[in-house]
């Protein structure tokens, strides 16, 4: 079930400093909203009936984050996504971000049919569905396994747009929390936003509660040692657990690291600290500070 918040972290906001709209004024508002359909957030959640998906998708929780942080002319969600529904609502709000919420392999999202059913949504399909609005995005978010591939291919076709995926499976809790953490970042920002330090804070909350690396490594050995547990009845050994996901960024074609963002991060945090440092002296204690660093 999606339970719609009362009011925003923006409406909240916005409360505090009291604004108040007449009735009158409240009419503009809504009429201007009518005819500028131009969203900032576009949300696709497909979760096709197949007995060859391994996993239903619960993705009420993904469509609460952004409802819970967004305010509602900022963003349309798709709670179901057919190939008609994704590129109707892609024309008709022109998004700067696009999110991808379901299932992947190699070249190919899986979308659905009219009846539930998987239909596959290949990689050279979303390109064509993507050139009408080229120029107005600026970030995908791939929020389905295994998805380098199309990442790579879409950060060819848009090389000025950031592509954010997964390297391997993940577990699908792991991916909310990556995906919380990105989205909050992204809400605090109206303008530009520096999505690499939204990809920083989704790897760093999704690796504070779960393990980087490649689940399919140690698969077969903890699937036996789950096994060997329940037959000797004894505590299962959680150090051969496998590792529980890799998230990836590209742009323009070049993966960017999460090492490399965190010693950006740390160099421009130095340089703050020496700035308001230096505003903090006098004249003299400044020169003294400055022939000390040369």
């Amino acid at each position: 079930m999606i339970v719609t918040p009362a009011k925003t972290i923006l409406q909240q906001r916005r409360d505090q400093e009291n604004i108040i709209l007449l009735p009158r004024e409240i009419e503009q508002c809504k009429t201007y909203f009518a005819q500028n359909n131009n969203r900032r957030i576009c949300a696709f959640c497909s979760n096709p009936r197949a007995k060859t998906m391994n996993t239903n998708l619960n993705l009420a929780r993904d469509m609460n984050t952004i409802m819970s942080l967004l305010d509602p002319f900022e963003y349309h969600i798709s709670p179901f996504t057919t190939r008609h529904i994704f590129e109707t609502v892609l024309v008709r709000h022109k998004p700067d971000i696009i999110l991808y919420f379901g299932h992947a392999l190699d070249n190919v999202l899986y979308l659905e049919k009219d009846d539930g059913q998987p239909e596959h949504f290949d990689v050279d399909e979303m390109i064509m569905a993507l050139k009408p609005i080229k120029t107005h995005i600026k970030c995908i978010a791939l929020f389905a396994c295994r998805t380098e591939t199309i990442a790579l291919r879409l950060s060819t076709f848009l090389p000025d747009t950031y592509i954010l995926f997964w390297y391997t499976e993940t577990l699908e809790k792991g991916a909310q929390v990556f995906a919380n953490a990105f989205l909050e970042y992204i809400a605090k920002f109206e303008g530009t936003i520096p999505f690499e330090n939204a990809y920083w804070h989704g790897y760093t909350a999704f690796s504070q509660h779960f393990s980087i690396g490649d689940p399919r490594k140690k698969y077969m050995q903890w699937m036996a040692e789950i096994n060997e547990a329940k037959l000797l009845r004894r505590p299962i050994d959680r150090s051969k657990k496998p590792a529980d996901g890799i998230p990836g960024l590209v742009f323009n074609s070049e993966h960017i690291k999460y090492n490399d963002v965190t010693e950006r991060r740390s160099r421009r945090d130095k340089v703050k600290k020496e700035l308001s440092f230096t505003e903090s002296i006098s004249r003299s204690e400044l020169m003294v500070y400055l022939l000390q660093r040369l």
